[in-house]
Order: C-alpha cells, then structure tokens, then sequence
C-alpha cells in the first residue's frame, strides 16, 4: 500500500516546481490547474500519472479540467506521486468540495490560507 508523504519528511515544496518553470503562484489557481502544471512540470503523461495512482488517464483528465474531483484516497496518492506534502492537495481539495456545496470557508469556520514554504 502506498502511503502519503509526511508533511515534515521527504516531500518538496509545491512552489519550488512552478517557480522553476517561471509560473505565478500567487494566482489563485484550481486543484484541476495544479494537477496539469504539476504533471507538465514532471513531463510526465496523463497515462504515466494515472498509473502511478491507480486511475485511468481519462479520469485524471476530469479532475484536471474540473469535470469531478478525485476522492481523498486519490489525493493523497497524487500527493505521493508528486512527493508533495499531503496538505498542498488537500487543501485545494477542500476548497472545491466547499464551492461545490455552495459554501464558503468562512461560512463554516475554515481558515484555508494557502502557505507557500520556500
């Protein structure tokens, strides 16, 4: 079974992986947007990602054009995949389930700053 990284041990900092690449990340961005630009960034295939997580290409090509959204167990093996702390995807995950509710973070007590670590 493949586990999540530990936020503290053995993962990478998202925004070391755009930054790189020249990207914005103070744009606010989709879950669907960091899944591409994250697999672009790797040069990896739909394919290549779908494998490592267990899903078919055309399912991770719904989550990254926000046709649906990948289930807890699948962002945490996309945040291993990536070797990204779980908490990078998670968060984003939240966002778009509340948006999806109809319901903003502040409505249900939520602080979801995004913290970009250098």
């Amino acid at each position: 079974m493949t586990t999540a990284p530990d936020d503290a041990q053995n993962t990478r900092p998202a925004n070391e992986v755009f930054t790189t690449l020249g990207w914005d990340v103070s744009e606010t961005w989709t879950l669907g947007r960091h899944l591409r630009v994250s697999r672009q960034a790797e040069g990896w295939t739909l394919a290549e990602v779908a494998q490592r997580v267990g899903c078919s290409p055309q399912r991770l090509s719904d989550y990254e054009h926000g046709k649906r959204l990948p289930s807890l167990r699948t962002i945490l093996k996309l945040a291993t995949a990536f070797e990204f702390a779980p908490s990078f995807f998670l968060q984003l995950w939240v966002e778009e389930q509340l948006k999806k509710e109809g319901v903003t973070a502040e409505q249900v007590g939520l602080n979801l700053a995004v913290k970009w670590t250098a």
